[in-house]
Protein backbone atom coordinates (compact mmCIF):
# COMPACT_ATOMS: atom_id res chain seq x y z
CA UNK A 1 0.00 0.00 0.00
CA UNK A 2 2.56 2.80 1.24
CA UNK A 3 5.80 2.08 -1.86
CA UNK A 4 5.75 5.78 -2.76
CA UNK A 5 8.01 8.17 -1.15
CA UNK A 6 4.96 10.82 -0.29
CA UNK A 7 1.60 10.74 0.19
CA UNK A 8 -1.30 12.40 2.11
CA UNK A 9 -3.65 10.62 4.87
CA UNK A 10 -7.28 11.89 6.27
CA UNK A 11 -8.02 12.31 9.67
CA UNK A 12 -11.80 12.69 10.39
CA UNK A 13 -11.98 14.36 14.28
CA UNK A 14 -9.52 16.77 16.15
CA UNK A 15 -10.12 15.53 19.69
CA UNK A 16 -7.52 13.50 22.22
CA UNK A 17 -7.22 10.08 20.38
CA UNK A 18 -6.88 12.11 16.96
CA UNK A 19 -4.00 14.00 18.36
CA UNK A 20 -2.50 10.77 19.52
CA UNK A 21 -3.19 9.21 16.06
CA UNK A 22 -1.50 12.41 14.13
CA UNK A 23 1.42 12.25 16.24
CA UNK A 24 2.27 8.55 15.63
CA UNK A 25 1.74 8.76 11.73
CA UNK A 26 4.35 11.56 11.42
CA UNK A 27 6.77 9.17 13.06
CA UNK A 28 5.82 6.44 11.20
CA UNK A 29 5.11 7.77 7.62
CA UNK A 30 7.53 10.97 7.95
CA UNK A 31 7.28 12.18 4.58
CA UNK A 32 3.41 12.01 4.24
CA UNK A 33 0.95 15.00 4.55
CA UNK A 34 -1.88 14.50 7.50
CA UNK A 35 -5.17 16.63 6.59
CA UNK A 36 -7.44 16.90 8.85
CA UNK A 37 -11.29 17.21 8.70
CA UNK A 38 -12.94 18.50 12.61
CA UNK A 39 -16.25 16.47 13.61
CA UNK A 40 -17.42 19.96 14.34
CA UNK A 41 -18.35 23.31 12.13
CA UNK A 42 -16.06 25.66 14.96
CA UNK A 43 -13.30 27.23 12.55
CA UNK A 44 -9.69 26.72 14.16
CA UNK A 45 -7.60 29.75 14.08
CA UNK A 46 -4.87 27.53 13.03
CA UNK A 47 -3.28 24.18 12.31
CA UNK A 48 -3.26 21.65 15.08
CA UNK A 49 -0.27 19.76 15.76
CA UNK A 50 0.89 17.43 13.29
CA UNK A 51 -1.79 18.47 10.22
CA UNK A 52 -0.55 19.90 7.07
CA UNK A 53 -3.84 20.41 5.77
CA UNK A 54 -7.02 21.95 7.31
CA UNK A 55 -10.27 21.22 5.94
CA UNK A 56 -13.96 21.53 6.01
CA UNK A 57 -16.19 18.95 4.31
CA UNK A 58 -15.99 15.44 3.79
CA UNK A 59 -15.86 16.66 -0.32
CA UNK A 60 -13.13 18.47 0.51
CA UNK A 61 -10.76 16.11 2.07
CA UNK A 62 -11.45 13.11 0.12
CA UNK A 63 -10.80 15.52 -2.95
CA UNK A 64 -6.81 15.57 -1.62
CA UNK A 65 -7.00 11.43 -2.86
CA UNK A 66 -5.40 9.83 0.49
CA UNK A 67 -4.23 7.09 0.98
CA UNK A 68 -6.48 6.19 3.81
CA UNK A 69 -8.62 7.99 6.52
CA UNK A 70 -8.65 7.06 10.34
CA UNK A 71 -12.38 8.22 11.60
CA UNK A 72 -11.58 9.19 15.21
CA UNK A 73 -15.03 11.27 15.62
CA UNK A 74 -17.83 10.86 17.91
CA UNK A 75 -18.90 7.18 17.21
CA UNK A 76 -22.50 9.19 16.53
CA UNK A 77 -21.06 10.66 13.41
CA UNK A 78 -19.32 7.36 12.24
CA UNK A 79 -21.59 6.63 9.61
CA UNK A 80 -21.76 9.94 8.19
CA UNK A 81 -18.21 10.27 7.99
CA UNK A 82 -16.55 6.56 7.09
CA UNK A 83 -19.11 5.57 4.57
CA UNK A 84 -18.07 8.39 1.79
CA UNK A 85 -14.75 7.23 1.96
CA UNK A 86 -15.91 3.66 1.51
CA UNK A 87 -17.71 4.80 -1.80
CA UNK A 88 -14.71 6.24 -2.77
CA UNK A 89 -12.99 2.63 -2.35
CA UNK A 90 -10.62 4.33 0.20
CA UNK A 91 -9.04 2.37 3.12
CA UNK A 92 -10.63 2.98 6.90
CA UNK A 93 -10.06 2.80 10.38
CA UNK A 94 -12.55 3.45 12.21
CA UNK A 95 -12.03 4.29 16.20
CA UNK A 96 -13.90 2.10 18.35
CA UNK A 97 -16.93 1.80 18.86
CA UNK A 98 -17.80 0.97 15.21
CA UNK A 99 -20.76 3.55 15.55
CA UNK A 100 -22.98 4.28 18.54
CA UNK A 101 -26.08 2.02 17.41
CA UNK A 102 -26.83 -0.92 15.78
CA UNK A 103 -28.50 1.25 12.85
CA UNK A 104 -25.58 3.07 11.86
CA UNK A 105 -23.28 0.07 12.10
CA UNK A 106 -25.15 -1.55 9.90
CA UNK A 107 -25.37 0.81 6.91
CA UNK A 108 -21.25 0.77 7.81
CA UNK A 109 -21.42 -3.21 7.42
CA UNK A 110 -23.54 -2.75 4.23
CA UNK A 111 -21.57 -0.39 2.40
CA UNK A 112 -18.10 -2.37 2.81
CA UNK A 113 -19.98 -5.13 1.45
CA UNK A 114 -21.48 -2.88 -1.30
CA UNK A 115 -17.83 -0.76 -2.59
CA UNK A 116 -15.41 -4.23 -0.89
CA UNK A 117 -13.74 -1.48 0.87
CA UNK A 118 -10.64 -2.55 3.54
CA UNK A 119 -12.41 -1.22 6.86
CA UNK A 120 -11.01 -2.05 10.07
CA UNK A 121 -12.16 -0.94 13.66
CA UNK A 122 -9.55 0.18 15.97
CA UNK A 123 -9.99 -1.84 19.24
CA UNK A 124 -5.74 -1.25 20.47
CA UNK A 125 -6.54 -3.92 23.33
CA UNK A 126 -5.64 -6.79 20.84
CA UNK A 127 -1.89 -5.42 20.49
CA UNK A 128 -1.97 -5.76 24.01
CA UNK A 129 0.95 -7.70 25.80
CA UNK A 130 -0.02 -11.34 25.77
CA UNK A 131 -2.89 -11.41 24.21
CA UNK A 132 -1.68 -13.54 21.16
CA UNK A 133 -0.73 -16.45 23.67
CA UNK A 134 -3.88 -16.14 26.05
CA UNK A 135 -5.84 -17.22 22.75
CA UNK A 136 -3.23 -19.70 21.74
CA UNK A 137 -3.76 -21.10 25.31
CA UNK A 138 -7.52 -20.88 25.26
CA UNK A 139 -7.34 -22.67 21.37
CA UNK A 140 -5.20 -25.04 22.46
CA UNK A 141 -7.54 -26.32 25.99
CA UNK A 142 -4.37 -25.67 28.18
CA UNK A 143 -6.47 -25.44 31.08
CA UNK A 144 -9.04 -27.83 30.18
CA UNK A 145 -12.87 -26.67 29.67
CA UNK A 146 -13.90 -23.48 30.57
CA UNK A 147 -15.65 -22.81 33.85
CA UNK A 148 -15.61 -19.76 34.06
CA UNK A 149 -13.90 -16.31 33.08
CA UNK A 150 -14.13 -12.90 34.97
CA UNK A 151 -13.09 -9.65 33.17
CA UNK A 152 -12.80 -6.26 34.89
CA UNK A 153 -12.35 -2.68 33.79
CA UNK A 154 -12.39 0.27 36.08
CA UNK A 155 -10.66 3.54 35.99
CA UNK A 156 -11.34 6.99 36.87
CA UNK A 157 -13.04 9.18 34.10
CA UNK A 158 -11.37 12.25 35.66
CA UNK A 159 -8.52 11.19 35.35
CA UNK A 160 -8.86 10.16 31.73
CA UNK A 161 -7.66 13.52 29.84
CA UNK A 162 -5.95 15.32 33.13
CA UNK A 163 -5.77 18.76 30.51
CA UNK A 164 -9.76 18.52 29.81
CA UNK A 165 -12.47 18.58 32.03
CA UNK A 166 -14.11 15.61 31.78
CA UNK A 167 -17.59 16.61 31.82
CA UNK A 168 -17.20 18.33 28.38
CA UNK A 169 -15.99 14.96 26.91
CA UNK A 170 -17.51 12.52 24.39
CA UNK A 171 -16.98 10.07 27.39
CA UNK A 172 -19.31 11.86 29.64
CA UNK A 173 -22.14 11.94 26.50
CA UNK A 174 -24.83 9.94 26.12
CA UNK A 175 -25.64 11.66 23.09
CA UNK A 176 -22.11 11.32 21.74
CA UNK A 177 -22.02 8.19 22.39
CA UNK A 178 -20.04 7.91 25.41
CA UNK A 179 -20.58 5.35 28.57
CA UNK A 180 -18.91 2.80 30.14
CA UNK A 181 -20.15 0.05 27.85
CA UNK A 182 -19.16 2.16 24.23
CA UNK A 183 -15.82 3.67 26.06
CA UNK A 184 -15.21 0.22 27.58
CA UNK A 185 -16.33 -2.00 24.71
CA UNK A 186 -12.59 -3.37 24.18
CA UNK A 187 -13.16 -5.64 27.03
CA UNK A 188 -16.25 -7.01 25.26
CA UNK A 189 -14.09 -7.05 22.04
CA UNK A 190 -11.74 -9.55 23.29
CA UNK A 191 -14.21 -11.64 24.90
CA UNK A 192 -16.02 -12.01 21.57
CA UNK A 193 -12.32 -12.93 19.88
CA UNK A 194 -11.60 -15.54 22.42
CA UNK A 195 -15.22 -16.90 22.27
CA UNK A 196 -17.70 -16.35 19.38
CA UNK A 197 -20.86 -17.05 20.06
CA UNK A 198 -21.53 -15.62 23.51
CA UNK A 199 -24.94 -15.16 24.64
CA UNK A 200 -25.57 -12.26 26.92
CA UNK A 201 -28.28 -13.73 29.47
CA UNK A 202 -28.27 -10.76 31.76
CA UNK A 203 -27.24 -7.52 32.18
CA UNK A 204 -27.14 -4.37 35.08
CA UNK A 205 -26.41 -0.75 33.59
CA UNK A 206 -26.35 2.13 36.50
CA UNK A 207 -25.27 5.67 36.88
CA UNK A 208 -24.10 5.94 40.19
CA UNK A 209 -24.57 9.94 39.93
CA UNK A 210 -21.24 10.03 41.48
CA UNK A 211 -19.75 11.66 38.33
CA UNK A 212 -22.02 13.98 36.82
CA UNK A 213 -22.75 12.40 34.04
CA UNK A 214 -25.39 11.89 31.85
CA UNK A 215 -24.35 8.35 30.88
CA UNK A 216 -23.84 5.14 32.68
CA UNK A 217 -20.82 4.71 34.84
CA UNK A 218 -21.29 1.51 35.61
CA UNK A 219 -21.66 -2.13 33.76
CA UNK A 220 -22.08 -5.75 34.12
CA UNK A 221 -23.01 -8.42 31.55
CA UNK A 222 -23.29 -11.78 32.24
CA UNK A 223 -22.69 -14.41 29.25
CA UNK A 224 -23.30 -17.57 29.18
CA UNK A 225 -20.46 -19.83 26.40
CA UNK A 226 -21.46 -22.50 23.81
CA UNK A 227 -19.36 -25.34 25.92
CA UNK A 228 -21.01 -24.32 28.98
CA UNK A 229 -19.38 -22.01 31.86
CA UNK A 230 -20.08 -18.39 32.21
CA UNK A 231 -18.21 -14.98 31.00
CA UNK A 232 -18.84 -12.15 33.43
CA UNK A 233 -17.62 -8.39 32.24
CA UNK A 234 -17.13 -5.50 34.78
CA UNK A 235 -16.95 -1.88 33.45
CA UNK A 236 -16.65 1.30 35.38
CA UNK A 237 -15.34 4.56 35.46
CA UNK A 238 -14.92 4.91 39.13
CA UNK A 239 -11.85 3.34 39.99
CA UNK A 240 -9.45 6.39 41.26
CA UNK A 241 -6.48 3.65 41.03
CA UNK A 242 -7.26 2.04 37.97
CA UNK A 243 -7.86 -1.94 37.31
CA UNK A 244 -7.82 -4.18 34.07
CA UNK A 245 -7.88 -7.65 33.99
CA UNK A 246 -9.20 -11.20 32.53
CA UNK A 247 -8.96 -14.08 34.78
CA UNK A 248 -10.17 -17.59 33.30
CA UNK A 249 -10.59 -20.41 35.36
CA UNK A 250 -10.63 -24.26 33.51
CA UNK A 251 -11.18 -27.58 34.29
CA UNK A 252 -7.13 -28.61 34.19
CA UNK A 253 -6.18 -24.96 35.56
CA UNK A 254 -6.18 -20.89 34.94
CA UNK A 255 -4.91 -18.19 33.19
CA UNK A 256 -4.86 -14.90 34.93
CA UNK A 257 -3.84 -11.90 32.57
CA UNK A 258 -3.40 -8.23 34.15
CA UNK A 259 -3.47 -5.97 31.57
CA UNK A 260 -2.60 -3.03 34.27
CA UNK A 261 0.18 -4.70 34.74
CA UNK A 262 0.47 -6.08 31.87
CA UNK A 263 1.69 -9.94 33.45
CA UNK A 264 0.42 -13.57 32.77
CA UNK A 265 0.19 -16.42 34.92
CA UNK A 266 -0.38 -19.93 33.58
CA UNK A 267 -0.99 -22.62 35.94
CA UNK A 268 -2.18 -26.19 34.32
CA UNK A 269 -1.47 -29.38 35.62
CA UNK A 270 2.64 -29.57 35.24
CA UNK A 271 2.30 -26.10 32.84
CA UNK A 272 3.56 -23.21 34.99
CA UNK A 273 4.18 -19.63 33.23
CA UNK A 274 4.97 -16.18 34.58
CA UNK A 275 5.63 -13.91 32.16
CA UNK A 276 5.94 -9.92 32.68
CA UNK A 277 6.42 -6.99 30.41
CA UNK A 278 8.25 -4.07 32.44
CA UNK A 279 8.35 -0.62 31.54
CA UNK A 280 5.90 -1.09 28.29
CA UNK A 281 4.54 2.06 26.46
CA UNK A 282 1.47 2.01 25.80
CA UNK A 283 1.43 4.00 22.82
CA UNK A 284 3.08 1.24 21.10
CA UNK A 285 0.05 -0.86 20.82
CA UNK A 286 -1.75 2.06 19.23
CA UNK A 287 1.48 2.11 16.51
CA UNK A 288 1.11 -1.15 16.04
CA UNK A 289 -2.31 -1.37 15.28
CA UNK A 290 -1.72 1.54 12.10
CA UNK A 291 1.15 -0.39 11.18
CA UNK A 292 -0.83 -3.50 11.28
CA UNK A 293 -4.03 -2.02 9.29
CA UNK A 294 -1.42 -0.27 6.42
CA UNK A 295 0.57 -3.29 6.10
CA UNK A 296 -1.47 -6.34 6.64
CA UNK A 297 -4.93 -5.63 6.53
CA UNK A 298 -5.31 -3.30 3.82
CA UNK A 299 -3.28 -5.78 1.51
CA UNK A 300 -5.16 -8.69 2.89
CA UNK A 301 -2.35 -10.53 4.75
CA UNK A 302 -2.90 -11.65 8.32
CA UNK A 303 -3.25 -9.54 10.64
CA UNK A 304 -4.75 -8.98 14.61
CA UNK A 305 -7.33 -5.83 12.74
CA UNK A 306 -11.13 -5.87 14.19
CA UNK A 307 -13.32 -6.76 11.32
CA UNK A 308 -16.54 -4.94 10.63
CA UNK A 309 -18.44 -7.64 11.49
CA UNK A 310 -16.66 -8.91 15.05
CA UNK A 311 -17.38 -5.17 15.79
CA UNK A 312 -21.35 -5.54 14.99
CA UNK A 313 -21.49 -8.64 17.05
CA UNK A 314 -19.73 -6.23 20.40
CA UNK A 315 -22.62 -3.20 19.53
CA UNK A 316 -25.25 -6.03 19.35
CA UNK A 317 -24.25 -7.45 22.43
CA UNK A 318 -24.23 -3.83 24.26
CA UNK A 319 -27.80 -2.63 22.52
CA UNK A 320 -28.97 -6.07 23.85
CA UNK A 321 -27.50 -5.31 27.36
CA UNK A 322 -29.36 -1.43 27.34
CA UNK A 323 -32.53 -3.08 26.85
CA UNK A 324 -31.49 -4.96 30.16
CA UNK A 325 -31.32 -1.76 31.79
CA UNK A 326 -34.95 -0.67 30.77
CA UNK A 327 -36.53 -3.80 32.06
CA UNK A 328 -34.60 -3.21 35.37
CA UNK A 329 -35.50 0.36 35.68
CA UNK A 330 -39.24 -0.58 35.23
CA UNK A 331 -39.28 -3.41 38.17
Amino acid sequence: MIENPEGLIAIVGLGSISDRHRSNLKSIFPSFQIACLPSSTRRLDGLPSSCDILTYSIEEIIALNPKFAIIASPATFHAQHSIPFIKKNIPVLIEKPIAANIKDATQIAEAVKKYETPVGIGYCLRYKPFITEVKNFLDNRAIGEIVSVEIFAGSYLPDWRPNKDYLSSVSASSILGGGALLELSHEIDYANLFFPNLYLESAIIKNSQTLNIDAEDIADLKFSMPGGGECLIHLDFLQKSPIRHAYFYGSKGKILWDLQDNSLDVTANELKKNLTIQNWDSNSMYIEMIKDFVFNFIEFKTNKVCKVSDALSVIRYIEQAKQFKKINNNE
